[in-house]
């Protein structure tokens, strides 16, 4: 099994991050969920960030896009990731990309590049001036996380006996354990050094959460 992925701990982050320093929003988006609201905020510091390392003028009208709307499109992302591969022609690095889902029904395009050592700054310089900061965004937005929780929701059942068992979920707790209490688990387990850390997401069939 390919390494399970988490935006959990990140998205937190992003949260309690982008709320501390957030004095006001537009009135458009009083209506938003503080996942959201956060989102935007992050979004709106990743454009700066991006603007003051020089990222491609492709990833900033990117940037520009999802903080106007509040989230990125499946387009907005594989544009950008398109801009990145287009740079790998440019400098001569091999490649292979596919459209593919996540596992948990998040459509995302998967990529790997080969060559010698000395090619791969030159690749990651590639990465981060057209697309890094974008695919991040479009894995840890609000609808990325839905879509992940709900799918995660649905290998509950046969994920919290495995978690009871390895001893990461209390055994009088397990009926009533939330989908975020579960991923907390979840990761738990998988940083904690056992002989078998991805087990019960194996079991679970779960990649990504």
């Amino acid at each position: 099994m390919r390494r399970v992925e988490s935006a959990l701990s990140l998205a937190a982050a992003i949260l309690l991050a982008a709320t501390a320093g957030c004095t006001s929003q537009p009135a458009e988006a009083e209506a938003a969920s503080p996942e959201e609201v956060a989102f935007v905020e992050y979004a709106r510091r990743s454009l700066a960030d991006a603007e003051a390392r020089g990222a491609s003028r492709s990833q900033i009208a990117a940037l520009e896009a999802v903080v106007a709307v509040g989230s990125v499109s499946f387009e907005t992302y594989r544009t950008s990731v398109e801009a990145t591969l287009a740079c790998f022609d440019e400098v001569g690095i091999a490649y292979t990309s596919r459209e593919a889902e996540d596992g948990s029904g998040v459509p995302v395009i998967e990529y790997s590049f080969s060559g010698p050592a000395s090619g791969s700054a030159v690749a990651d310089g590639c990465i981060s001036a057209n697309s890094e900061i974008v695919e991040t965004l479009y894995m840890i937005q609000p609808s990325t996380q839905r879509l992940r929780d709900a799918s995660f929701e649905k290998r509950m059942d046969v994920l919290i006996p495995c978690l009871v068992e390895e001893g990461f979920v209390a055994e009088t707790e397990a009926s009533d354990i939330s989908v975020s209490e579960a991923q907390e688990a979840l990761l738990t387990m998988i940083n904690s050094g056992t002989s078998d850390p991805y087990r019960c997401a194996t079991l679970a069939g779960i990649e990504s959460f």
